[in-house]
């Protein structure tokens, strides 16, 4: 639990991640394309009771022709394949009928909260807004702050971002795991959508993960392009959406995992779906359980996430902020969620122009 002290301060640190969250919406709901699936097919994450028998556990998976892809320790959960011809509907009531499972649901899909594809679209409005030059006469930011983008990735040679993103000083750029965390070559962070080191942003059109890192920490006072709100920070980029916007809850775990053993402060997740996941529950909790700050968009569905939830932002945590947007005239923006006791902030999330 973090401690009440910390509370008040949320409100400061919130202010690193804050106009990234709500993000932009597609312009006409009306004309949409059927909505796309929500889960994997043939994938489940399963958390087995700690009083479950190893052996019977693998030979309940081997006579079903189900396979481990891999376990996340750190939540008890494995993520498992289904043999072809079996649906997840039909996994999920044999796993839930068998009294050693404590919870079994679909790998569900989150995806990004999308950006303007204008570059010249707005201005850096929204610093004047939250009175950013008047914070800069005390605080620019510090690279030790490290904020670990869980998104599309980030345009990590971008000049002006290079100078803040993360650096793992523990890895060696060699064709090994230097520093023996299982990722080899991770000098800037991982792709987890992809499976290797480098997490660029492909992002078709909007450039998701690094419009959302430039606000938080384009470097200022540079001479060149913007400023985030702070000048220096340690941009962490964990890649968990492909090119489409589109990622995996197991995805979100292993990202989850690998910000909390690499120190970072915040995770900014500006990514929703409609699905309620234990284990991205859990594993958020976990980020709590080490003081890491959560800092998640409420959705552009326009709608009230007290009725409607929309996640990671409706976990009840206390370290989840769940980020609404507002305009240039301080009104809701119209796509944004909201929610008295569901949404914790509003910050400016129209128009806003980044990297």
């Amino acid at each position: 639990m973090l401690q009440s002290a910390r509370k008040p301060a949320t409100w400061i640190i919130a202010f690193v991640c804050l106009f990234v969250s709500p993000g932009w919406p597609l312009a006409d709901r009306s004309n949409q394309s059927p909505r796309k699936a929500t889960y994997v097919p043939g994938e489940l994450l399963v958390k087995y009771r700690t009083s479950a028998r190893r052996a019977a556990l693998e030979d309940f998976q081997r006579q079903r022709g189900i396979s481990t892809l891999r376990t996340f320790r750190s939540i008890g959960v494995r993520h498992l394949r289904l043999p072809e011809g079996m649906t997840v509907k039909e996994a999920l009531e044999i796993y839930r009928d068998d009294p050693d499972i404590e919870y079994a649901e679909p790998n569900y899909v989150r995806r990004a909260s999308l950006v303007p594809n204008d570059p010249d679209f707005g201005e850096l409005w929204g610093l004047q807004k939250v009175d950013a030059p008047e914070s800069w006469d005390t605080q620019t930011g510090s690279s030790t702050l490290v904020v670990a983008v869980l998104d599309t990735g980030a345009d990590w040679d971008h000049e002006d971002l290079t100078d803040n993103i993360w650096n793992n000083d523990d890895e060696a750029e060699d064709g090994m795991d230097s520093d023996g965390n299982g990722y080899i070559d991770d000098i800037r962070g991982w792709d987890f959508a992809n499976g290797d080191n480098d997490p660029d942003d492909d992002h078709s059109g909007t450039y998701h993960g690094t419009h959302v890192s430039g606000t938080i920490g384009a470097e200022g006072d540079n001479g060149i392009g913007i400023t985030g709100l702070n000048w220096s920070v340690s941009i962490m980029p964990l890649k968990i959406l492909d090119a489409n916007g589109d990622g995996f809850v197991s995805h979100e775990i292993e990202a989850i995992d690998y910000a909390i053993a690499n120190g970072a402060n915040i995770i900014n997740a500006s990514f929703s779906g409609d699905t309620y996941s234990q284990s991205e529950h859990n594993a958020i909790e976990r980020a709590r359980d080490a003081r890491v700050l959560f800092v998640a968009a409420a959705g552009n569905d326009g709608q009230d996430n007290g009725d409607i939830p929309a996640y990671p932002a409706s976990y009840d945590l206390d370290n989840v902020i769940a980020v609404a947007a507002t305009n240039q005239n301080d009104d809701m923006a119209w796509f944004s969620n909201y929610g008295a006791a569901s949404v914790d902030v509003a910050a400016p999330g129209v128009n806003i122009y980044s990297t």
